[in-house]
Order: C-alpha cells, then sequence, then structure tokens
C-alpha cells in the first residue's frame, strides 16, 4: 500500500499539477527535458534547432556544437512555480583547425513538496519530494562545408523519497549549411532510449523530434528562426524566434509557439556581451500561473576556432599580429648622401 501511495502521488505530481510542469496531460516521464532551460532559446519560443551555436545548442542539436566559436561555459537557473526550480551547467569545446566539438551538460529539477495522497486521490498527510537530473556528453563532426552530424549519451535518474528510477538514452541530429548564404537546416531526434521504471511503473522517455531553419537575413543584425516540435504522444508544435542585434553588446529576442498548454505562446528576451561574458534572459508567461524568469550566464574562452562569430563583438576577440610582407615591385628610399645631387 505504501508504494502504491508514492506511486500515486507521483503520477499526481507529474502528470496533473500544472503548477510544477504547466504542460497537459501525457504517457512519458521525465518531461522536465522538455522544459527550455536555457535564457536563449526560451526568448526565441524554442526555435533553436538550426540555430544552435552555442552551448544551449546541445540539449536541442548536438550537430551544433561544432557551430560554437569559443570553448564556453555557461550556468542558469529558473525559478519555476510554486517551490519548484531548475538549474543547468553546460560546456563546449570546439577544436581550433579541426572538424570536431564536443560538450558536456547537467540539468537538475527539484520539484519541491507535494502532498501525498491515496489511491483515492485523497491527501494523507505525508509530503514528498520529486528530484531530477540528466547528464550528457555529446560530440559533433563537420563533414565538408554544408553538413554536421553530432551525438550524445545522457543518463536521467529521478528520485521520489526512498525511491528512485533509472534511464539511459541518446540524442542525434544534423545541420545542413545551404549554398544559399547564412541559411542553415536542423533537425534532431533526442532522447532515444530505455524506459524509466518507478517501482512496479514503466514510462518512456519523452522521445522529441526537431526540425528547424535559421536565417541570417540580408540585414546582417537580424536572424530569423523556425522550428517544428513533435513529442512523442503529442500534437506538433511550432516555434518561431527572432533576434535583432541593437547596439554592440545588446540582443533583443522575441519567440512564439502554438502550445496547447497553459504558456500562453510568446516570450521575450535580451542577451548582454561584455567582452567574451554573456548574460542572457527570457520572460516565458503562462496563464493563471504567472510568468517564470530565466537566466543564464555564459563564460568564453580562447580565441575564435571558426571564421565567424555570431555572440560575441569582434573587437572583444584577441588577435595576434602579423608582419607584413612588402610588394615584390617595393623599392625602399635611400638616405640621401651629403654633397650629393
Amino acid at each position: 500500500m505504501s508504494k502504491l501511495i508514492y506511486a500515486l502521488s507521483f503520477l499526481i505530481a507529474l502528470f496533473v499539477q500544472p503548477a510544477v510542469y504547466a504542460r497537459g496531460p501525457g504517457t512519458t516521464s521525465a518531461d522536465f527535458l522538455v522544459i527550455y532551460s536555457d535564457a536563449r532559446p526560451a526568448a526565441l519560443g524554442g526555435a533553436y534547432t538550426a540555430l544552435a551555436d552555442d552551448a544551449a545548442g546541445m540539449d536541442f542539436n548536438p550537430a551544433g556544437l561544432v557551430q560554437a566559436p569559443f570553448r564556453e561555459f555557461s550556468a542558469g537557473y529558473i525559478a519555476w512555480f510554486e517551490d519548484a526550480s531548475f538549474q543547468h551547467l553546460t560546456y563546449t569545446h570546439p577544436f581550433a583547425n579541426m572538424p570536431w566539438a564536443w560538450g558536456a551538460s547537467l540539468l537538475y529539477f527539484d520539484g519541491g513538496e507535494f502532498m501525498a495522497t491515496n489511491e483515492l486521490g485523497l491527501a494523507i498527510g505525508e509530503r514528498i519530494t520529486v528530484r531530477d537530473i540528466s547528464a550528457s556528453v555529446g560530440a559533433a563532426r563537420n563533414f565538408g562545408r554544408f553538413l554536421s552530424v553530432g551525438l550524445s549519451a545522457k543518463y536521467v535518474g529521478r528520485k521520489l523519497e526512498r525511491y528512485s528510477a533509472d534511464a539511459f538514452a541518446g540524442d542525434i541530429g544534423l545541420l545542413y549549411r545551404t549554398p544559399i548564404e547564412n541559411l542553415t537546416f536542423g533537425a534532431s531526434i533526442l532522447n532515444i532510449g530505455s524506459r524509466l521504471k518507478f517501482i512496479s511503473d514503466k514510462e518512456d522517455l519523452p522521445l522529441t523530434f526537431r526540425t528547424g531553419i535559421a536565417w541570417k537575413t540580408w540585414l546582417e543584425n537580424l536572424t530569423l528562426t523556425a522550428d517544428a516540435i513533435k513529442v512523442i504522444d503529442e500534437p506538433v508544435r511550432v516555434g518561431i524566434g527572432a533576434e535583432a542585434d541593437i547596439v554592440h553588446s545588446l540582443k533583443l529576442r522575441a519567440g512564439w509557439r502554438n502550445d496547447d498548454t497553459l504558456q500562453k505562446g510568446y516570450s521575450f528576451g535580451a542577451g548582454f556581451t561584455v567582452m567574451k561574458m554573456v548574460l542572457d534572459y527570457a520572460y516565458v508567461p503562462f496563464d493563471e500561473l504567472g510568468a517564470t524568469h530565466r537566466v543564464t550566464g555564459s563564460i568564453m574562452f580562447g580565441g575564435p576556432t571558426k571564421p565567424e562569430v555570431n555572440r560575441v563583438p569582434w573587437d572583444s576577440v584577441n588577435y595576434q599580429e602579423r608582419p607584413v610582407e612588402p610588394s615584390p615591385t617595393y623599392i625602399e628610399p635611400q638616405p640621401k648622401v651629403s654633397g650629393t645631387e
């Protein structure tokens, strides 16, 4: 009976209470994996599959690791609803003059406390806690100028009081840089793996299919993105986003997605850059529940590993001066000797 009580409490907390995940009921587990933990993609309506040019991209498309111009470490926090919170750490490491990159990501969701219930849904006076974690490592490689492919492996864990569950999964993604300048297509399949077994119940991970497009327009300071997202057992959702370089170190972002959950659909955000440090913020409102505020801080290391740097102003990059070779036809003037014409 005790196990049944905890199992029912867990399912109610996960799938019914909207204040926790703000998503509709489903048949998958570990729904924290579909929360946009990083502020930049959250502000862009989740349309990040083809953009994916920084540490945040690993959780959307592992192929994006090779688009990162710098080694980057980022950390983020979301004050979720009621007592819940979300934290993440990510590191990406592209290699200079090589087609490879690797990265690692750690996600942690603290679901707070819930009132335990019996099989009839009645409170029994006990309070329980829920904790979720995901740790992943991935790598990506360029195949020529146009194609990039990435893979990642992840561990997913859940703890409910003294009970725990584990699962293992993987992600796969690709990017295609079209012959049209600054136009990129992306696709990924996320959370391919084993089922999460909790006591006697087995639940599938939220298998997710994503396709997207990103275009840095002819205006140069405006980037447009769009994604189609299909989580297993849920309808297809569409997200769109726009990012504009307003001034030297400020970017403004806006996004929208057609969501049948409690999220209102639109989102806003901004990014601030100082030298090689970036602070991103996103505002994501929900019906009746209020809004979530998401903050991510990033620091970048080393020199640029790619010919184009998207997030850091060029004058913040340290360059090595090279000697200027004189022209073969150049004749250096000779000093005039005293007493000669």
